[in-house]
């Protein structure tokens, strides 16, 4: 039982200070990225087009949607995200760019002439700064509560959602712009359904069995975490498409947490 809430207060702890430092390094790496030129569309790690869109991009106006995968840029081939932001780091605004995509059905499209353009300030308000501060307000929520409730088991594990919840919030824009923790935005977004789940077994009233079987309240993590690894493994596989089966998995698992939490209150 002992070791059980060291680790778990540990586990917290560590949690609360990566969305820290992530809510200091989130900007510094949103502000770089938009000031590159933009083709129009966003891409997950693997190069996907995503399906996040806005008024007046270039490249999905052109046809170039989910789940294209883009494989050369201008000519030059790319096979990560490294390889793409670097090529596109190249260019300018203003200029038009080609672009071939390939499809699941190994289909490859060319986009001869894509304009590159600012990434509009509407756009980053939407798709950053709002989640950010969103996230800002749960990190701050999470740190008043451990601070009040940390010793309970109740009181952290509410906590650790708040922390979960702010670190999804704060890497969401990294997660399909500059890619530096997209391993960490999936484990943040895998660990809600966990804690959710967890939460519901303690709060408001802490369930007998659990009184009985402690590390019970363990199983929703696991199964976070194993869903958190078979994100990560599918995102760094040969196959660009096997991560979007891991995502709706991880989807799933954060809206039983969300009905198991609303069914227990």
């Amino acid at each position: 039982m002992d070791r059980l809430e060291r680790l778990s207060r540990l586990f917290t702890l560590v949690v609360a200070g990566i969305t820290i430092i992530s809510a200091f390094v989130a900007p510094v790496l949103a502000l770089r990225w938009s000031d590159l030129p933009f083709p129009g569309f966003l891409v997950e790690k693997t190069l996907v087009v995503n399906d996040i869109s806005g008024d007046g991009w270039t490249g999905h106006l052109l046809g170039m949607d989910y789940p294209q995968q883009v494989t050369r840029v201008g000519g030059f081939a790319v096979h990560n995200s490294n390889q793409y932001e670097a090529t596109i780091a190249h260019l300018s605004i203003g200029e038009k760019v080609s672009i071939f995509t390939r499809s699941p059905d190994d289909d490859d499209s060319l986009y001869p002439a894509v304009p590159l353009t600012p990434f509009p300030t509407r756009s980053l308000v939407r798709l950053f700064w709002v989640p950010y501060l969103v996230g800002v307000a749960y990190l701050a929520i999470g740190a008043w509560i451990y601070r009040i409730k940390g010793k309970s088991r109740p009181g952290r594990a509410l906590a650790f959602f708040c922390f979960a919840a702010a670190l999804t919030c704060i890497l969401f824009f990294d997660a399909s712009s500059s890619h530096a923790a997209p391993g960490l935005w999936v484990a943040s977004f895998a660990m809600l359904g966990g804690a959710l789940i967890s939460l519901s077994l303690r709060f408001p009233q802490e369930s007998y069995q659990i009184e009985l079987r402690p590390w019970l309240l363990a199983v929703p993590y696991g199964i976070a975490l194993a869903l958190a690894g078979w994100g990560l493994a599918a995102m760094n596989s040969l196959n660009p498409w096997a991560y979007i089966p891991t995502r709706y998995a991880i989807y799933l698992y954060t809206v039983l947490g969300v009905l198991g939490f609303m069914g227990t209150m």
